[in-house]
């Protein structure tokens, strides 16, 4: 089993979570991966040949990934790939779930949204751990008993 964080180069803790989620199933990743990816947030527009750089990296990241997975090959590596240093990021990433609780206390609730775009894919509910997206009429309903986990 294995798992693959995106990210705009913070530090993450989808890993511990994800683990956190697997030990209650007896189970445990054999392998995960992290990608630095574009982020549009706070950043000024990258040029064309800023993109393409970044997309060779993914990339060859990529390439490197298909490859210890075909192998099955284990990988529990550190992150060493951030390339944002957030001041007291530790303390930040272990307090985002009370900041979740919060935001629903605070009736913000839709965190998550799709638009004329999406095509009914299902690739949302496959994916979505806290299995709160549920399709319906080929259309994501996020379900509002169901807590979201912020993955």
């Amino acid at each position: 089993m294995f798992a693959i964080a995106t990210r705009a180069g913070s530090p993450h803790r989808a890993f511990i979570d994800i683990e956190k989620i697997l030990k209650k199933r007896g189970k445990r990743l054999d392998a995960y991966f992290t990608l630095n990816m574009g982020n549009n947030a706070f950043v000024p527009v990258p040029t064309r040949e800023e993109i393409a750089e970044f997309e060779s990296v993914v990339q060859d990241r990529l390439d490197l990934i298909q490859q210890s997975i075909i192998h099955k090959e284990r990988n529990r590596e550190k992150d060493t790939h951030s390339t944002t240093l957030l001041p007291f990021a530790s303390v930040v990433l272990r307090l985002i779930p009370l900041f979740t609780v919060l935001a629903e206390y605070a009736g913000l609730k839709h965190f998550f949204y799709s638009d004329s775009k999406c095509t009914g894919c299902s690739t949302c509910e496959r994916v979505c751990l806290s299995q709160k997206v549920k399709m319906t009429v080929k259309k994501p309903v996020w379900q509002e008993n169901v807590r979201c986990y912020m993955c």
